[in-house]
């Protein structure tokens, strides 16, 4: 799952953001709001000439950049896959590819140094405080937190 940070890092470190709609707007890859149903917060399409990340227009901000960090790394990491293709005619796991957009994600939302900035803080907590998934935090500081 190096690769996965090294790509995000590269790509902040390249056009100077973090912002995943800055960084769409770079890669040219257009965004789209639109009711996407009661399920569906967010999907990535390739399209012959365009990617597109789809997001659901009910979303506050918060969670419409969470949801465009993950389909961000769909789109730069798995931009020739078709996740629906694989479910249905293949015995391929999704899981896979999915735990890689939400790392790409951690990677864009979660500064390298925040946990100097709160010492005395738990991820969980330093997660409330910040609006962003407990999980993504774990995945960002997994190597660091095993025993």
């Amino acid at each position: 799952m190096e690769h996965v940070r090294n790509t995000a890092q590269q790509l902040m470190k390249k056009y100077k953001t973090s912002d995943p709609f800055e960084l769409a707007e770079y890669l040219k890859i257009v965004i789209m709001y639109e009711d996407l149903g009661m399920r569906t917060r967010g999907f990535y399409q390739a399209c012959p000439k365009v990617k597109i990340i789809h997001i659901h227009n009910n979303l506050d901000y918060l969670n419409r950049k969470i949801v465009c960090s993950h389909e961000l790394g769909h789109a730069i990491l798995h931009s020739k896959l078709n996740i629906v293709f694989l479910q249905k005619h293949t015995f391929c796991v999704k899981d896979k590819f999915e735990r890689e957009a939400n790392i790409f994600a951690a990677e864009l939302l979660i500064p390298n140094e925040i946990l100097k900035e709160y010492p005395e803080y738990s991820l969980e907590q330093i997660a409330v405080l910040h609006n962003i998934p407990v999980e993504f935090f774990y995945l960002k500081y997994a190597s660091s937190i095993r025993p």
